[in-house]
């Protein structure tokens, strides 16, 4: 199976994500992404459970939280060093 690329805003999301540092659940992540980037209508726990299955986010679930807390895996840092933004 070939690993495909993150897209431009799988890898705005990595950023968030990775900005949070693991303390931020989906909610924030989802009100973040919102106000720096084009809203879409939809909330960012179906990308993320995406970018999860793709091995580059884990998430928490074991604090209460919306959409559990969420942290980028080593295999997400090559993509986000190679970016500028």
């Amino acid at each position: 199976m070939t690993k495909s690329v993150p897209n431009q805003r799988q890898m705005q999301l990595l950023r968030v994500v990775q900005e949070g540092g693991g303390d931020w659940d989906a909610r924030y992540i989802d009100l973040t992404m919102g106000r720096r980037h084009r809203p879409i209508g939809v909330t960012v726990l179906k990308e993320l459970q995406a970018l999860e299955l793709a091995g580059l986010v884990v998430s928490d679930v074991s604090e209460r939280s919306i959409g559990g807390r969420w942290a980028i895996t080593s295999a997400a840092l090559p993509y986000l060093q190679d970016q500028i933004e």
